[in-house]
């Protein structure tokens, strides 16, 4: 069981036990399966893709072809995907099976030509062979004809040479003294006495002529045949020739589409490799624009933030200012009236103020009374009487940039004030700004509800 005993002191000890080597089956990951993606579409699968962030130049130890993608990460990578690259890819496939049914109608239609042309060329082709082959038979019964004609022409004239011999041996028959019989003491005639016959002479002249008649004949037939047999031969060779032309011609064509497909196949390979250098480089190009937008909007924030506070400083010393104006000038009022009131309660007669309404004590009145002594003016109540300017609840950066120039003119005298807000209100003119006339007409209607509030006419 893999632990010997050890018999010195009875303890079971475990013994190396070598486990198996486990050779690696795969040097790097095996593309993950494709699983249906949840975007609602049943039935729609969609095929792996290489992650984004894998680099096209990084390449695996196997070779150039075969990427280090695959993992765990590609798979998350490739099943989370987002709506706008769903349509992409549906309207890429909408457009790749539009190319694809075209294609395939137009082989369609040049298979269809292809088989009518073969077709008529077979059709063509057959009917020559007919009528070829009609010919031939035509050209062999009428030598079959002739041939008859002239074997019984030559019966014929065999024939009624044969009896007019006879009729001529028999009337030299009954023309001779003897009439008929024998003669065994005259000699048979001699070979020059027959060859001087002049209806023998007569006989072998015509059986010369039937002969090179004859002769004459079958050469004109052997000549005839040797023509059609040539002609045949030229037919054959020129149906060879034009089934070699158009099997060259065929080769040629499928070689053509073969090259075609090829060019088609590496275009669609340039245009994909295109496609994907082109998304990495919106994907960048979207992620420095978001990196530049979130540092702008940091900036801008801060720049924000350090103008408020400026404004808000700038309007607690304003108005610290304006609460120290105010109380100076209260405390001048009060001593002014302290003043008053007792040089007009102080003298040689000291006594209740004369005239049918004798006015109240400084007590009683104050400051914040609805009217002061005879012959002095009322003060003037608690607050500052200079034009203020309440912010808008929202405004953008041009409103604001208007609103800080605003806020500078509260100190500034009428006829300045006056003249630096029409100034404002002429720059500010959508006439002035045909390019941008929505900012410029509301900066325009800004400036004209806060120079109602700064009081210029």
């Amino acid at each position: 069981d893999g632990f010997p005993v050890d018999h010195s002191d009875g303890e079971r000890r475990p013994s190396v036990v070598r486990r198996p080597v486990v050779r690696q089956r795969f040097k790097t990951r095996p593309p993950p399966v494709p699983r249906p993606q949840a975007d609602g579409r049943r039935g729609r699968w969609k095929a792996p893709a290489a992650p984004t962030w894998v680099d096209s130049h990084q390449e695996s130890p196997d070779g150039p072809e075969h990427k280090r993608w695959g993992s765990v990460e590609a798979e998350w990578s490739t099943d989370a995907g987002s709506g706008a690259e769903d349509e992409h890819d549906v309207a890429h496939d909408a457009d790749r099976r539009e190319c694809l049914e075209q294609l395939k109608a137009a082989r369609l239609e040049q298979e269809r030509r292809n088989r009518q042309l073969k077709e008529e060329a077979a059709a063509r082709q057959r009917q020559a062979e007919e009528e070829l082959e009609h010919r031939r038979r035509e050209q062999e019964l009428a030598a079959a004809r002739l041939k008859r004609q002239a074997e019984q022409l030559r019966r014929e004239r065999m024939l009624a040479e044969h009896e007019r011999l006879q009729k001529r041996a028999a009337d030299m028959m009954d023309s001779s003294p003897s009439m008929g019989s024998p003669r065994p003491t005259v000699a048979p005639p001699c070979r020059g006495s027959t060859q001087d016959d002049p209806l023998l002479k007569r006989e072998a002249e015509l059986l010369r002529q039937q002969q090179a008649e004859w002769e004459r004949r079958r050469a004109e037939q052997q000549a005839f045949e040797r023509k059609l047999q040539q002609e045949l031969e030229e037919k054959r060779r020129g149906m060879e020739q034009q089934k070699e032309q158009e099997s060259y011609e065929e080769a040629r064509r499928r070689q053509r589409e073969r090259d075609a497909a090829e060019q088609r196949e590496r275009r669609r390979q340039a245009q994909r490799e295109a496609e994907k250098q082109a998304a990495e480089e919106k994907e960048r190009r979207r992620q420095r624009e978001r990196e530049e937008w979130e540092e702008w909007r940091k900036a801008e924030h801060a720049r924000q933030q350090k103008e408020d506070q400026f404004e808000r400083q700038r309007q607690d010393d304003l108005r610290r200012r304006q609460q120290q104006v105010e109380e100076e000038l209260r405390r001048r009022m009060r001593d002014q009236w302290n003043r008053f009131h007792n040089q007009t309660h102080s003298g040689p007669n000291p006594g209740p103020h004369p005239g049918p309404h004798p006015g109240p004590s400084f007590g009683a009145r104050g400051p914040g009374s609805a009217r002061g002594p005879r012959g002095f003016p009322k003060p003037p109540p608690s607050g500052s009487q200079s034009a203020r300017l309440n912010p808008p609840a929202a405004m953008t950066a041009e409103q604001r940039q208007v609103w800080n120039e605003l806020q500078k003119l509260q100190s500034v005298a009428a006829p300045e004030k006056k003249k630096a807000v029409k100034d404002l209100l002429f720059k500010w003119h959508p006439d002035k700004n045909p390019n941008n006339q929505e900012v410029a007409t509301s900066v325009f209607q800004f400036i004209q509800q806060q120079k109602k509030q700064l009081g210029v006419d």
